[in-house]
C-alpha cells in the first residue's frame, strides 16, 4: 500500500470547537514614555490541539491597539512570529518590547544545532512521488561538533529579511492578520524535549563506533568527543505528534554506519521508520507501509518487507543502504 506524504494537514483532521480563555492579567503602565498610563492585558485561550498566550497594550494617549500572539498547534516545537507593521515604528519601541517581554522566552543571539538541523532539513527537504522505495529524502548537512550533548532551554533567535520569509509558515505564524514587514523571532520550544529533566538522555543503540541517544523529539549520536544531531520531530518537515507531550522517538535498530528508527506521531496509529547515514546526516521516508507481521528492527532481519496493494516487495538492507547514498 502506497503511503501518500501529508505535511502538516495531517495532523488537523480534528476539528476543535471548545476554546477557552483564562489566566488573565492585567499592567498598568507607561510603556511609551510619554508620561500616559497604558494598558497591558495578557491571556491564554485555547482548546485541545490549539492554543496559545494573548498580549494586548491599549495606548492610554489615544486608545490605539498592538497585539501579538503564541496562538498554534501543540504540535509544533518552533513558531514564527511577524512583528505587526505598527509595532516597527520607533515611538512604539516601548510598546514592543513590553509585549516580547510577556510572550517569548530567552533571546539567543543564534541557534543551537538541534535548531540549525531543523532549519537546515527544511531548506533541504526532497519530495520523490515517482521513487519505488522513498518518498522523502532530507539532507541538513550537520557537522559533527566536539564537547558534550547539551539540550537547551527554550529561546527566541530573531529573524529578518529573506530568511523570514522562508521560514514564514503562514498558517502557523503570529498576526497573520496584520500587515506584515520583513522583521521577526522564531520561538524554539525545547522543553519539548524532556522527559522528566532536562539532562535525561536515553542510550537506545551502540556499536563499536557510535552511541546514539534519544531524547522525547530528538537523535543524537556521538562518536569519540564528538557528537551531532540526527533527527528532529518537526511538523514543518518530519511530521509530529498532536500533542508534544507524547513521545515521538521509538525502537531504534543501528547497522554500520546507518540508523534505522520508529516515529510515533500519536494519536495516529501509523508509525514510519527512517533510515539515516549517521556520517552524512541523509536520512529518508519509506513510500510503502511496512508488512504489520515483519518487524525489520528485530536483530535477525537484514531486509524490510514493504506492502503494496497487491502484494509485497522485500529489500534488503543493503540495497535500501545504496538507494539513500545514491540520492544527490
Amino acid at each position: 500500500m502506497e503511503l501518500r506524504f501529508l505535511f502538516f494537514g495531517f495532523l488537523f483532521m480534528t476539528f476543535n470547537f471548545s476554546w477557552a480563555q483564562y489566566d488573565s492579567t492585567y499592567i498598568f503602565k507607561d510603556f511609551n514614555g510619554d508620561s500616559i498610563e497604558d494598558t497591558l492585558l495578557k491571556y491564554y485561550n485555547g482548546g485541545s490541539g490549539y492554543g496559545g498566550t494573548f498580549i494586548e497594550i491599549h495606548n492610554g494617549a489615544n486608545d490605539a491597539l498592538y497585539t501579538m500572539d503564541s496562538d498554534g498547534c501543540f504540535c509544533q516545537i518552533r513558531q514564527t512570529f511577524i512583528i505587526p507593521e505598527n509595532l516597527t515604528q520607533p515611538k512604539n519601541a516601548g510598546f514592543l518590547t513590553a509585549i516580547t517581554n510577556q510572550l517569548l522566552p530567552t533571546f539567543r543571539s543564534g541557534p543551537d544545532p538541534s535548531l540549525s538541523w531543523m532549519l537546515a532539513a527544511e531548506l533541504n527537504n526532497h519530495q520523490l512521488w515517482e521513487d519505488s522505495l522513498f518518498i522523502q529524502i532530507v539532507h541538513p548537512q550537520q557537522p559533527w561538533i566536539k564537547g558534550e550533548i547539551e539540550i537547551p532551554s527554550n529561546y527566541y533567535i530573531e529573524m529578518k529579511g529573506d530568511l523570514l520569509g522562508l521560514y514564514r509558515h503562514e498558517h502557523a505564524a503570529s498576526g497573520a492578520a496584520e500587515i506584515m514587514n520583513d522583521i521577526g523571532f522564531m520561538t524554539y520550544y525545547a522543553h519539548n524535549h524532556y522527559a522528566y529533566q532536562k539532562d535525561t538522555l536515553e542510550l537506545a543503540a551502540e556499536n563499536e563506533i557510535y552511541q546514539v541517544f534519544k531524547i522525547k523529539h530528538g537523535i543524537i549520536t556521538k562518536k569519540g568527543d564528538s557528537h551531532k544531531w540526527l533527527f528532529v520531530s518537526d511538523v514543518f518537515v518530519t511530521w509530529a505528534p498532536e500533542k508534544l507531550r507524547w513521545a515521538s522517538i521509538g525502537k531504534m535498530r543501528l547497522v554500520g554506519t546507518y540508523l534505522f528508527f520508529e516515529q510515533h506521531l500519536s494519536p495516529n496509529l501509523y508509525a514510519p521508520i527512517h533510515v539515516i547515514n549517521i556520517e552524512t546526516g541523509k536520512f529518508g521516508r519509506f513510500k510503502h507501509l511496512i508488512d504489520e507481521n515483519y518487524d525489520p528492527l528485530a536483530a535477525e532481519n537484514d531486509s524490510m518487507l514493504f506492502s503494496l496493494d497487491n502484494g509485497t516487495v522485500e529489500f534488503t538492507f543493503e540495497e535500501i543502504f545504496a538507494a539513500l547514498d545514491a540520492y544527490k
